[in-house]
C-alpha cells in the first residue's frame, strides 16, 4: 500500500472514531432527554418544588450540549460538516440565552428539550450514514490492495 492510500486509511480510521464518539454523546443525550420530556409533561407550572427540581437536571443538560460544542469542533478540524450536526452546533447558544443560574419555565424547558431530542435522531441518522460510507470506502481500500476482511460490508 502506498503512502497516499496509508494516509487516506487512516484519515478515514480517525473520522470513524470521532463519528463514533459523538454518537456516543448524542445517544447519552437522547436517553437524558427523552424521560426528562416526559417529567415535564407530568409537572404543573405552579409546582415550584418540582419546577426548581427539574430545573437542576436541565442545568445538566446544558453542560452536555456545551460538551456536544466542543465535540463538533473535533469533526471540523477532521474536515466533517453534517449539515444537522453543524446547524445543531450553531443554534445551541441560542437555546440556553438565561445567564447561568437562572430558572427556565416549563414552557421553555419543554419547547427546548424536544428540540434537543428530534435534533438529536436527525444527528444520529446522519452520522450514521457518514459512518457507513466511511466504512464502505475503507473496505474498498483494503479489498483493492489484497487485503479482505470476511463479515464486513
Amino acid at each position: 500500500m502506498d503512502k497516499e492510500t496509508q494516509k487516506e486509511l487512516t484519515l478515514l480510521e480517525e473520522k470513524n472514531a470521532r463519528i463514533f464518539q459523538v454518537m456516543g454523546s448524542l445517544k447519552l443525550l437522547n436517553h437524558q432527554v427523552k424521560p426528562f420530556v416526559k417529567r415535564l409533561e407530568a409537572i404543573s407550572e405552579e409546582d415550584a418544588f418540582a419546577c426548581a427540581a427539574l430545573n437542576e437536571s436541565f442545568q445538566t443538560m446544558i453542560h452536555d450540549v456545551r460538551f456536544f460544542k466542543a465535540e463538533h469542533k473535533s469533526l471540523i478540524k477532521l474536515g466533517l460538516h453534517i449539515p444537522s450536526v453543524d446547524q445543531f452546533a450553531q443554534n445551541a447558544d441560542r437555546l440556553f440565552q438565561k445567564k447561568a443560574g437562572e430558572a427556565y419555565t416549563i414552557l421553555e424547558m419543554r419547547r427546548i428539550s424536544v428540540y434537543i431530542y428530534r435534533m438529536a435522531d436527525a444527528m444520529l441518522t446522519q452520522l450514521s450514514a457518514e459512518k457507513n460510507a466511511n466504512e464502505t470506502r475503507i473496505h474498498a481500500i483494503h479489498a483493492k490492495n489484497g487485503k479482505y476482511y470476511f463479515n464486513r460490508k
